[in-house]
């Protein structure tokens, strides 16, 4: 988790990656932490590398895909109160 949030856009690129990827091996396993990753990867969304930020949205509709509905629903409702933009975009792609 401490990756997504590097410096090194290579390291961060690969954490959100690595993060899609368990997420479509696990489903419903990373209920638990869907709040901290959620969190993570919309922060992430601000990046300026369209690489990182393209990864992050892929990463976001998988989470989103994959874990409990009323969970995801009950963060994505949260989030749109944001006031970046691309957050609001991020989640708009995801609805």
């Amino acid at each position: 988790m401490r990756l997504v949030e590097s410096l090194r856009s290579n390291l961060s690129k690969n954490a959100v990656i690595t993060l899609n990827d368990l997420s479509n091996k696990m489903k419903k396993g990373l209920d638990t932490e869907l709040d901290s990753i959620f969190t993570k990867l919309l922060k992430k969304t601000l990046d300026t590398n369209s690489f990182i930020s393209e990864e992050v949205r892929r990463a976001l509709i998988s989470i989103c895909s994959n874990g409990n509905e009323s969970k995801v629903l009950n963060l994505l409702m949260n989030a749109r109160s944001s006031r970046a933009i691309p957050i609001k975009i991020s989640i708009m792609s995801i609805l």
